[in-house]
């Protein structure tokens, strides 16, 4: 019987040193609203030709950058919340890699918007941050009125509105792209009396918002 130290097995690390086609993919954001657009780069090994992300409603094409591969898509507005894994995969001559890629899809609207407080017949300016490139967006208010929402970018959406000449809460509609996203909570308030010495009302707190549809932050 003879005894002596045996070699470790050998432990294969996958690199992208080679010649081969690799591809690293990941989301330059933690999470996204549902309807919200995602921005997912990758970096690729090889003479890729082309790239593409599968899933979310088909194939999208990559852009290249010079450095890397980018794609910006839209997460369908029945995307349910929690984990979404799609797949990125490079192609060059015969030779195909894919790789996942994890998305946290999050049960919100995907705009950003204030509350809107006003004095009777005040004109206020009323923007809402969309969380994907729109092409059109308004608020409708109860009573009928459509206003109209410009932009310079497809993302930031503003407009001057005159308050009506009663006081009172309320919500408006927000719709994007001709699709109702939400609502955004309105006050209009009284000022005082003049000359009778009173202070104004402080504005009355508008309703409470869905969740994430007065919010400012962007996902």
């Amino acid at each position: 019987l003879r005894l002596g130290a045996a070699r470790p097995p050998r432990n294969v690390i996958q690199t992208y040193s080679g010649g081969g086609l690799a591809v690293l993919p990941r989301a330059l954001q933690g999470s996204v609203a549902r309807g919200g657009e995602a921005e997912i780069e990758a970096l690729v090994q090889g003479a890729a030709e082309r790239v593409v992300l599968v899933g979310a409603g088909g194939e999208t094409a990559f852009e290249f950058d010079g450095s890397r591969w980018r794609v910006v898509i839209r997460v369908p507005r029945e995307a349910p919340a929690g984990p979404l894994v799609l797949s990125v995969r490079a192609q060059a001559g015969d030779q195909v890699v894919e790789r996942p890629v994890h998305l946290n899809v999050v049960d919100r609207p995907p705009f950003a918007a204030s509350s809107i407080i006003a004095a009777v017949n005040e004109l206020v300016e009323v923007a809402i941050e969309t969380h994907f490139r729109a092409d059109s967006a308004a608020l409708h208010m109860p009573n009928g009125e459509t206003l109209t929402l410009m932009t310079a970018d497809g993302y930031r959406w503003t407009a001057t509105w005159q308050a009506p000449a009663e006081g009172g809460r309320f919500r408006a509609g927000v719709v994007v792209d001709g699709e109702e996203l939400g609502e955004v909570g309105v006050s209009v308030f009284a000022p005082p009396v003049s000359g009778a010495g009173a202070s104004a009302d402080p504005p009355p707190a508008a309703p409470p918002a869905p969740e994430g549809g007065d919010a400012n932050d962007r996902s």
